[in-house]
């Protein structure tokens, strides 16, 4: 298990504010538990979660709705991008295709909100991922052109192991 803290990052071409405050995030041998927790109502945030996976078999070079390429984390791309439907208990989940294609792959149920807070709980299996491999993980937050990333600079690594 694990945090990051959220913090603003902004530049001349995109202002930032401080709409996420952190995320935790932790795993047993078959689930990706995240928690984001936000300074701003939860449903007011457009969130975004990305997910790197070195072994998929297609991977992405651009995020799936900003114009913005993805730096590469050890030779991979996205692989995954999971979208939050504001005011609904759902998210819906995308495959990179390859060629900055992205494909619905399934709508995930497995979340719950409140105010400021939001936690998924993502299965393994639909990621690709299992015990042993390492997953990057990038959350980006939109408002009103304010954009976030939790962390600010490049994606969250961690890996996969038997023993948390």
């Amino acid at each position: 298990a694990g945090y990051v803290k959220g913090g603003a990052v902004g530049g001349s071409m995109r202002p930032s504010g401080q709409l996420l405050r952190g995320l935790y995030y932790g795993y047993d041998p078959g689930t990706l538990y995240l928690r984001i927790e936000s300074n701003e109502p939860v449903d007011s945030i457009a969130l975004s979660l990305y997910f790197v996976n070195p072994s998929a078999d297609r991977m992405n070079w651009h995020f799936r709705r900003l114009d913005e390429k993805v730096e590469a984390v050890n030779g991979a791309g996205l692989a995954w991008a999971l979208e939050v439907i504001p005011r609904e208990p759902r998210a819906l989940l995308f495959k990179a295709e390859g060629h900055e294609i992205w494909r619905l792959d399934r709508e995930i149920a497995n979340l719950a909100r409140s105010e400021k807070v939001l936690e998924l709980a993502i299965p393994l299996s639909y990621l690709g991922l299992d015990v042993g491999d390492t997953v990057g993980l990038i959350v980006i937050g939109e408002k009103e052109g304010v954009l976030e990333k939790l962390p600010p600079f490049g994606p969250l690594l961690f890996t996969l192991r038997e023993r948390f």
